[in-house]
């Protein structure tokens, strides 16, 4: 045996080990072998609830190894935790300088090719939604059959060993779990318990259009939604993306939202006029709890989105979902660059000036785009992606890896960072005072111009794998840091002070209420912005929970819809319990609010981010 791989099965990190074993193979092979040793010593967890894994244990660190599988970046390696290990245990200087070698060569896996000022709310980070219909339809034993059918290759060898390793552990785990993986799902208990184990391949990233398939098998269960309620506490802990719900089973779908309690998944509502009456009854009584999700989708803009700005054809046209935050792509057949990073607008036009300002974008534009496109290539080279190269369509078929070619439709998120605060800026120095979010006409203009000039140029560029690029404005917990390296702007904003979340207003400056910010978010070009321009908003608790004023945010959110609104996150906590929550942040564990694309626990934010979000205006109708 290689004796690298020799010294990493001594000190426990068999997916290391595997991939060392045959040094001199393919990448891809190394990886693939890597997975299969994984598995092998991996001891499979007891049964503790209905599905498998449980919540509480994760697939994928079983026993806290230092050298990991990331659903994004393929491999994680804690290096300076392994030279520890190493010095430990080995008394050979030969075999430390041995070890060095290999954490030097893991870490060139991971190697980050977006320079710093584009990481914006990502740095080439990949989230995905597996083909779980057809793993539904086909089980395990289906995609094996495709496997073996592959003609002789590096690939097919890598995924025959992948699954080797997946049906090893599932062959050693109690109850009928293998079972439920192999073979088609047959009913309700079959499909939830196949689609969690594969889920927690994927490290629960993100799950496309769940209660459409999933309602499929939906028989009237009387425990579904404890069902429910057990997958979604998986999500949250181990920190799972995006669930959107269609309400194609308007009565399964009512069960998703009910089972809705944590702040995770990450979940959207696709709403539109067909939407059932009940559906948005259910939605309102969820946000009545307090809980923020699911946020809400215009489905006919974004169909409009994609007819014009997508490379998507015919029926794929009908699989778009979201993953991650909120990151537009294409269930179970896409590979989109969710996010690449992004521009930060007002950084830029602060070290510019109005009348080089887009020339200034486009010359940041040109150098991301290059970059993006060299991170590609590198992945394709050095970081394949075997879990999703099995799930995701056209893989197997093209044989071809995930970073590769191999996945249908290819394409890149990019962020936009700063546009509020540029708009507002450049209107200050024209003399114009008011701030967008308030329907003021020339404010608005200035925005609406903007993010036109900024969104057409972006979409000009060819991104991951020659894809298209998505803008959007989806900053996650970012937006303070990208506010902390730009200096004090025209509009008022202090030198540090944060970038605006969302494709709102500045925190507290949106005073003329709900419908006046709602009309100035309308007047910017959301069909260009499909990937996706999020919009935060505090509305009262009492606006969802109360039955006489539903029919008036309904009449809102329509409104917003009807003029091309793309989407809207809501935080519903009153301004006095989220006062009490600032000034005690661990006597408020359960509050949940909307920061940037996702839903957090108000506890676990900053201090900084606290305050922003209790800077936000409480709207009411």
């Amino acid at each position: 045996m290689n004796r690298k791989a020799e010294i990493l099965y001594r000190l426990g990190e068999p997916l290391a080990a595997g991939m060392f074993e045959h040094e001199n193979s393919s990448v891809v092979e190394r990886f693939g072998l890597g997975l299969r040793r994984y598995f092998e010593h991996a001891a499979p967890p007891p049964e503790s609830g209905r599905l498998y894994p449980a919540p509480e244990h994760d697939i994928w660190n079983l026993a806290g190894k230092f050298v990991r599988f990331h659903y994004s970046f393929s491999l994680g390696c804690d290096g300076d935790g392994l030279r520890r290990l190493g010095r430990e245990r080995l008394a050979d200087p030969f075999e430390r300088n041995l070890l060095d070698r290999v954490i030097d060569e893991l870490d060139y896996f991971r190697s980050d090719l977006i320079p710093p000022r584009y990481r914006i709310g990502g740095n080439g980070w990949t989230h995905c939604v597996l083909n779980y219909r057809r793993i539904l339809g086909e089980g395990l034993g289906g995609y094996r059959k495709r496997v073996n059918a592959m003609p002789p290759s590096p690939l097919r060898r890598a995924l025959s060993d992948t699954l080797a390793g997946i049906t090893d552990f599932l062959r050693r785990a109690p109850g009928d779990i293998a079972a439920c993986a192999e073979h088609p799902a047959r009913d309700f208990r079959s499909a939830m318990r196949s689609f969690n184990f594969f889920f927690a391949l994927d490290c629960y990233d993100s799950a496309g259009r769940f209660d459409d398939y999933m309602g499929e098998f939906y028989n009237g269960e009387p425990d579904a939604q404890m069902w429910l309620e057990e997958l979604y506490c998986a999500v949250d802990l181990h920190d799972g993306w995006h669930f959107l719900h269609t309400a194609k089973h308007p009565a399964f779908t009512r069960l998703c939202l009910r089972a809705q309690k944590l702040r995770r998944p990450n979940s959207g509502l696709l709403a539109g006029p067909e939407t059932p009456p009940e559906i948005w009854e259910e939605l309102f009584d969820v946000w009545g709890r307090g809980v923020p999700c699911p946020s809400v989708y215009n489905e006919a803009a974004y169909r409009s989105g994609i007819r014009h700005g997508s490379d998507a054809k015919g029926a794929d046209r009908d699989r778009f979902a979201f993953g991650g935050c909120t990151e537009l792509m294409f269930e179970g057949c896409s590979n989109i660059g969710s996010t690449e990073g992004g521009l930060n607008l007002l950084d830029i036009l602060n070290n510019s000036t109005p009348s080089r300002f887009r020339a200034d974008i486009r010359l940041r534009m040109e150098e991301f785009a290059s970059a993006v496109r060299a991170n590609s290539e590198f992945a394709a080279q050095y970081r394949p992606q075997l879990i999703r190269t099995l799930f995701v369509d056209d893989c197997i078929d093209r044989n071809r890896e995930f970073n590769a070619g191999g996945a249908r439709y290819y394409g890149s998120i990019v962020n936009v960072a700063g546009l509020t605060d540029a708009a507002n800026s450049l209107a200050a120095m024209r003399g114009i005072p008011e701030k967008f979010g308030n329907d003021s006409p020339e404010v608005d203009e200035i925005a609406r111009k903007l993010a036109h000039h900024v969104f057409s140029l972006i979409r000009r560029y060819p991104m991951r794998q020659g894809g298209p690029a998505y803008p959007a404005v989806i900053l996650l917990t970012g937006y303070a840091w990208h506010g902390s390296y730009v200096d004090a702007s025209a509009d008022g904003r202090p030198a540090g002070a944060p970038v605006v979340d969302s494709a709102g207003a500045v925190a507290g400056s949106d005073r003329n209420g709900p419908t006046a910010l709602l009309n100035s978010v309308a007047k910017l070009p959301s069909r260009l912005g499909i990937g996706t321009l999020v919009l935060n908003v505090r509305l009262q608790r009492s606006l969802a929970a109360s039955r006489t004023k539903r029919k008036l945010l309904k009449a809102l959110l329509r409104g917003f819809f009807a003029q091309g609104g793309l989407q809207l996150q809501p935080t519903l906590i009153d301004q006095e319990t989220l006062k009490k929550a600032y000034e005690n942040p661990a006597a408020h564990p359960e509050l949940i609010v909307r920061i940037g694309g996702y839903s957090e626990y108000y506890n676990c934010l900053s201090r900084e981010l606290q305050f922003e979000v209790l800077k936000r205006t409480e709207h009411m109708i």
